[in-house]
């Protein structure tokens, strides 16, 4: 039975790619102009960009350095941690977009762009996440 860590971590990946699917069709089902609406979207979105800087920190700061006290080779965790960073202007572009529907306007231009930064989003987190993995969970 796998540890609580690997639980976690396994967890937490498929929970992503759910909230990528969830928040996909959130905003592709979106009506411009419904204020309720948009702080709705808003606010998922927002905590989608959360949760995702926070599994982000919580690999870099407590995963990865637990497995190099285990044993990992730090060489083969560094370009994880480079690869983080590099999702970071992604995680803030996605951030202020969903943060600018706060206030609830919006209009068919605003959704359109928002709809392709998502699948962007989603895009890259996904192939990111199908990287991370194996070597983690080799077959």
């Amino acid at each position: 039975m796998p540890c609580a860590a690997v639980r976690e971590f396994t967890a937490t990946h498929n929970l992503i790619r759910g909230l990528m699917r969830l928040l996909e069709s959130a905003v592709s089902a979106a009506t411009p102009g419904d204020a309720k609406q948009m702080r709705t979207l808003s606010d998922f979105g927002l905590f989608a960009v959360a949760g995702t800087h926070f599994h982000r920190s919580t690999e870099d700061d407590y995963f990865w350095p637990a497995g190099v006290r285990n044993g990992a080779a730090a060489a083969l965790l560094e370009p994880l941690v480079a690869k983080h960073h590099r999702l970071d202007p992604l995680l803030d572009e996605t951030q202020r977009a969903f943060a600018s529907l706060g206030n609830g306007w919006s209009d068919e231009g605003t959704i359109a762009s928002l709809g392709e930064l998502v699948g962007r989003f989603k895009c890259v987190l996904l192939t990111h996440l199908d990287h991370e993995e194996p070597m983690f969970f080799p077959s």
